[in-house]
């Protein structure tokens, strides 16, 4: 069974959490469970994109712009990258697909990569756009309702965490609950307690920094960083439905650790 998120939440929440508290059991008896199976999942499919700001800015392009600029300045030969792939350094594309088949996530991440030849510093001046992809599944294809002693546990473990609940909103047509920390501000969808999406916030300062079999429970629908560096997060797409998602949407190929 996917576990409650009230068992692991900590990790996610509290950097330093207390190792002797307890978590909260499942409830394995009642409607909850009765109704977690894979059978009652909706066909859901979000895309989320994020990008990564220090000292206000993003860091991958500026570290690409002064490459660039050193080399100019000494007569080395340069090979700029082409204006899409320069956009996308230092962002990240969220993939969630979720239905009765199959419950996935696709991370993908474009990083500065030096040219062919690392160990010349001017390999500096001939750079690649690197991509790297992450995926996890889910195991069993159990998504328990949340249940009221869920969303105690979760507010505790949110209130020491020093989230505040703004209110209510909504993103792409989709609800979702604000909530607000010293530096970062999300919101998180709410449509989906029945299916075990709890809509407490997710901790997004490092973009790409927890497990993100994580989206799997918690879907941020929006986030921005309150001060010079966090995590901008905004909604492509979400759709959500009855049946199956389309069989030639492509899928993580394989099941990641939970």
């Amino acid at each position: 069974m996917k576990p409650r998120a009230s068992a692991w939440m900590p990790a996610l929440l509290l950097a330093s959490a207390c190792a002797s508290c307890t978590p909260a059991e499942p409830d394995t008896n009642g409607p909850a469970s009765d109704a977690g199976g894979a059978a009652t999942l909706p066909a859901l499919h979000a895309v989320l994109a994020w990008e990564h700001i220090v000292d206000g800015g993003n860091p991958q392009r500026r570290d690409y712009q002064g490459r660039m600029d050193m080399c100019r300045e000494a007569g080395w030969p340069t090979r700029e990258l082409p204006s899409d792939e320069v956009a996308r350094l230092g962002t990240g594309r969220v993939e969630i697909m979720i239905d009765a088949r199959r419950q996935a996530v696709r991370q993908t991440m474009w990083t500065l990569g030096a040219g062919s030849d690392g160990a010349d510093p001017k390999a500096l001046c001939q750079p690649t756009l690197a991509e790297e992809q992450t995926e996890d599944s889910s195991v069993d294809g159990q998504f328990p309702a949340v249940t009221d002693v869920d969303m105690a546990a979760e507010a505790e473990l949110v209130a020491r965490a020093g989230w505040a609940r703004v209110g209510e909103d909504s993103v792409g047509g989709q609800a979702c609950v604000r909530w607000r920390q010293d530096d970062q501000e999300v919101c998180m969808w709410s449509g989906g307690s029945q299916w075990g999406f709890a809509g407490q916030p997710l901790d997004l300062r490092g973009c790409d920094g927890m497990a993100i079999g994580s989206y799997l429970e918690y879907i941020p629908l929006e986030a921005r960083p309150l001060g010079p560096q966090g995590c901008v997060v905004k909604l492509e797409s979400f759709s959500l439905g009855k049946g199956l998602l389309p069989a030639n949407l492509p899928g993580p190929a394989r099941a990641g650790a939970r």
